[in-house]
């Protein structure tokens, strides 16, 4: 379902509330605008995160034609934070096995219980084609199960507080979210379920957060259900790439959207395990798609996300969760990958080079910089790297330890510009990057063929746009870019095949 409406005060994050009689939980609700409102008041500057959060997913979808994808599909590392007051509460690694197992059936349409799924809603049943992997290096490249266990004073946490996130307050701080999920299991209080922070939020506080119980699936699952077959862990990964509940934020009200096509319009949650169909909003025959990951129903009931949701999930993994890409702590592999800050600059300007710890802990590094001064480097996080002429040059890394070595070469990376649009490779073949310059933002892009008729435009929001050019004739082409300071810059392309 879609509709005109803000995203500006989306969904933070999920709370799931149950209710409990005699340890077994009963229903789920959401806490949802109190939690947004919190987050709000404590981090204004949240608002213009979202922002462009929903730009570049936006932007992602509407461009994905020039992305680059990974058909096979994309990996997630990710690290488990048990937090435990009881010897109960001290879940065991096969438990948590059977949660991982869960997600990645549920994220590759491989739930065995996918043929449950109603026939008038099979042709939007998507793959999100999104794998788990528990980490296998922490974040100094030491080994590790991707399992941490703390033992706490703490009975309870309250999701209000955040405790469970901070060592200091008696849980465990976040690795590094540019490398992990971060999932924490233990005891929340006030009889919440799980809940997810949105892509956008504080670093600090990024993941997931699961209620002990909830987590994997019978029988390694020994709590009573009806939640305990992993799709707590299901629905909380999917707020946490972007996803909000099927029916919107306004609860029996037929007037809010999850901002899905392809999910029909529902008046609310759901709960329990409903007789299909059901019809609420008009949206007959086939009804509510009460089946879906981000509804309420039991577990056992749950078995779809849509086309439509995958489409999002990819798009923000793709942009604001892209670095998670390029994690490499599931393999106990050397890894040479680096980054520079800025990567773009002007004649006779500085930049900083950094290691990025994605990989086994090296134990020598040897850089060396085409066009910079000074040239070499054995320092971890080179500094004041100076370049003086106009240019795209290479970069290369080899770092060793005792075991072996790895070599990352990065043709062309660090970009010296005039203050001109940049394009390469120029004259080009299949792909084409085009480059604002250093200090400026591209807005808007258009490529103009011999006679000055526009024949492609390209909404931006960053300092470089990649695009696809394999179905353009060969030629000669005029590249135009806008700049975030309203400047105009042109650039002669060739097209060659």
């Amino acid at each position: 379902m879609i509709k005109t409406f803000t995203l500006l005060f989306a969904t933070v994050f999920c709370l799931c509330f149950t209710t409990r009689a005699q340890e077994t939980m009963q229903s789920r609700n959401c806490a949802t605008d109190e939690v947004n409102a919190l987050l709000g008041q404590n981090q204004p500057e949240y608002k213009n995160a979202l922002q462009e959060v929903e730009k570049a997913a936006a932007l992602y979808l509407q461009n994905r034609s020039g992305q680059r994808t990974n058909s096979l599909g994309d990996t997630i590392p990710v690290v488990f934070h048990v937090l435990y007051n009881t010897v109960q509460q001290n879940i065991s690694d096969l438990q948590i096995q059977s949660q991982l197992d869960v997600l990645n059936e549920d994220f590759n349409r491989r739930n065995p219980d996918a043929s449950n799924t109603p026939a008038a809603f099979q042709s939007v049943a998507g793959n999100p084609q999104v794998y788990f992997c528990l980490a296998s290096l922490d974040p100094e490249g030491r080994p590790t199960n991707g399992i941490t266990r703390t033992q706490t004073s703490q009975t309870s946490f309250e999701f209000t507080e955040n405790k469970m996130k901070f060592t200091a307050q008696g849980g465990h701080d976040a690795w590094d979210r540019n490398l992990y999920l971060n999932i924490w299991i233990c005891n929340l209080a006030n009889n919440i379920l799980g809940f997810a922070q949105f892509p956008g939020g504080p670093a600090n506080t990024d993941g997931v957060v699961l209620f002990y119980r909830t987590v994997g699936r019978t029988p390694l699952n020994p709590f009573p259900g009806p939640y305990n077959r992993g799709r707590t862990g299901t629905h909380e990964v999917g707020h946490w790439l972007g996803l909000r509940h099927i029916w919107g934020e306004a609860d029996k009200s037929c007037t809010d959207s999850d901002f899905i096509t392809d999910t029909p319009n529902q008046d609310g949650q759901s709960s329990g395990c409903p007789a299909f169909p059901r019809i609420s909003c008009n949206n007959g025959p086939a009804g509510d798609m009460f089946m879906n990951y981000m509804d309420y129903t039991n577990d056992a009931c749950m078995n779809l996300f849509t086309v439509g949701q995958v489409e999002r999930m990819n798009a923000v993994l793709h942009t604001s969760r892209a670095a998670l890409l390029q994690s490499n702590t599931c393999s106990n592999v050397l890894n040479a990958d680096f980054r520079a800050i800025p990567d773009a600059i002007f004649p006779g300007q500085t930049t900083d080079f950094f290691y990025y710890s994605n990989g086994r802990q090296p134990a020598t590094f040897s850089w060396v910089f085409e066009g910079g001064t000074p040239r070499t480097s054995t320092q971890k996080d080179p500094q004041d790297i100076h370049y003086d002429a106009p240019g795209a040059y290479t970069v290369t890394l080899t770092v060793t330890d005792a075991r072996g070595s790895d070599t990352e070469t990065k043709i062309g990376y660090l970009k010296v510009t005039e203050n001109e649009l940049q394009l390469y490779p120029n004259p080009a073949d299949r792909i084409l990057t085009i480059g604002a310059p250093a200090d400026q933002k591209l807005t808007e892009v258009g490529i103009f063929n011999s006679i000055g008729q526009l024949i492609r435009k390209y909404p931006a929001e960053e300092r470089t746009l990649t695009v696809e050019v394999r179905d353009l004739p060969k030629g000669l082409y005029v590249v135009r870019g806008i700049t975030n300071r309203n400047e105009n810059f042109g650039q002669l392309l060739l097209i060659f095949h």
